[in-house]
């Protein structure tokens, strides 16, 4: 989590399998206002591991409840101290 992910910036990555694809979620938390962007994707195929497609995105997510993008949020918050958290 917080990993500097290069042209992407500091991102928590969620991943999600689905049939024979892997889809890397990256992340964008901004503790201090409680907000949670989409900065960008990437798509691998689940036998050889292989990228076939990585895209760029400024999607802002909500950061509340139990979606998988928030609970990731609140778990890398607390882990850095961040106030309110």
């Amino acid at each position: 989590m917080g990993q500097k992910e290069r042209g992407f910036g500091e991102v928590i990555k969620i991943y999600q399998v689905k049939g024979n694809y892997m889809y890397e979620h990256l992340l964008h938390a901004g503790c201090a206002d409680k907000r949670l962007w989409v900065v960008g994707y990437r798509v691998y195929i689940v036998p050889t591991g292989k990228k076939i497609s990585e895209e760029k995105d400024d999607t802002e997510i909500s950061a509340q409840g139990n979606r998988p993008g928030a609970t990731a949020m609140k778990y890398y918050c607390q882990a850095i101290h961040a106030g309110g958290w």
